[in-house]
């Protein structure tokens, strides 16, 4: 099980312009866990990836999108982590306990775009593959979807994000708790008229006023 507190930021890449969080073992020292970076899912070689385009009866142009994504840790990444941190004897697997996975898109609406998000339940095992399928109304729809994702790879307004829950281990405590199961009682004392200095009235919880205009005070020995 892996130590939060351990974590590192490692970069790759032609420039250093990518980065991967990695955690050590809490007894295993030389076993690290490497968060794992989202991608569309391959499978033989090609991404799980499909955008159909068609005709309505009525004569419009509309299309479905449905794709797969996951989790992978890169291998460039892994070979960076063992280069700078040294002595990495292998690569443990986290314990996934629950998560989500959200796919965020723009689509054109009149003369505005809005932004919208769907949200899928991963397998929670393996790669935590979550599939996803959106709908497009129009032909603008489609372009848009179209030119997302066969850009020359600049940013694009598309983001798939999970957010997972996984089993982990804190540091441990020590707490000392003090419990006085009978404090003491406060003891009113009057000096007014009719009472003796020193006297404790008579312990009537009600305090109605017939009640403690009718009692006298017990004076105290």
């Amino acid at each position: 099980m892996f130590d939060i507190t351990t974590a590192r930021t490692i970069t790759y890449g032609a420039q250093d312009n990518l980065s991967v969080t990695v955690f050590r073992d809490r007894t295993e020292t030389n076993i690290w866990y490497m968060a794992p970076v989202p991608r569309l899912r391959i499978q033989a070689g090609q991404p799980v990836f499909a955008l159909t385009k068609y005709k309505s009866a009525a004569g419009g142009v509309a299309g479905v999108c449905s794709f797969e994504v996951e989790l992978f840790a890169p291998e460039e990444a892994r070979q960076a982590a063992e280069a700078k941190i040294g002595g990495i004897a292998g690569w443990g697997q986290f314990t996934w306990v629950s998560g989500d996975a959200f796919f965020t898109y723009e689509l054109p609406e009149g003369d505005k775009t809005v932004s919208r998000t769907m949200v899928q339940t991963p397998s929670l095992f393996g790669s935590n593959v979550a599939y996803f399928q959106v709908e497009l109304a129009d032909d603008a729809a489609l372009n848009t979807f179209v030119n997302a994702f066969t850009g020359p790879g600049t940013l694009s307004p598309f983001l798939i994000q999970y957010q997972m829950g996984v089993l982990t281990q804190l540091l441990g405590c020590a707490a000392t708790v003090i419990y006085n199961p009978r404090p003491p009682s406060p003891t009113r004392r009057s000096t007014r008229a009719g009472r003796t200095p020193g006297a404790t009235r008579s312990r009537c919880w009600s305090r109605c006023a017939r009640c403690c205009r009718n009692r006298a005070p017990a004076t105290s020995r």
